[in-house]
């Protein structure tokens, strides 16, 4: 690596430790998907995407953004999210659900009764569809996390394409 690259690379990788030590929002970290389901009669209508998952740390809320896919024109679109996070002998349950758009980006606040914390966490979104034309059809997608105080990006996950 050339004098140059070297320079642009330490300059780039202090850009994002600075990033990373003066951002508020809590990510997760070390995604990575369990299982992907899909249901209905029209298998393929739509295509759930989980982007990332974050965590404020202040309030113990998950926040979890993805974006859904429709193949076809839709009467009806909502994806509902359940987070579990074991805390010694408690389990943490928080639930949420937003009613997106066709290939538009979502966002959803996962809230416990009790403050989710760092460590692990399994989140489970459920996509249900029906189709203008008739047919419904769901895909669910579950997920584990790690919520981290510190800003990270995890890797996207989706269902089958």
């Amino acid at each position: 690596m050339g004098t140059r690259n070297l320079r642009k690379f330490i300059l780039a990788a202090c850009v994002v430790v600075v990033l990373i030590l003066t951002m508020g929002v809590q990510i997760a970290a070390a995604s990575s998907i369990h299982t992907v389901t899909v249901l209905g009669e029209k298998p393929g209508i739509i295509d759930l995407t989980i982007a990332s998952v974050g965590f404020d740390k202040t309030s113990g809320i998950v926040t979890v953004t993805g974006s859904v896919g429709c193949a076809t024109p839709l009467d009806l679109l909502f994806v509902d999210f359940a987070a579990v996070q074991n805390r010694g002998r408690a389990t943490l349950r928080g639930f949420s659900t937003v009613a997106p758009s066709c290939a538009g980006r979502f966002t959803a606040s996962v809230e416990s009764d009790t403050t989710f914390a760092a460590g692990p966490v399994v989140i489970q979104a459920t996509a249900i569809a029906c189709a203008s034309d008739g047919g419904c059809a769901g895909e669910v997608l579950q997920i584990s996390a790690v919520l981290i105080p510190r800003e990270h990006t995890s890797n996207s996950v989706h269902g089958p394409r």
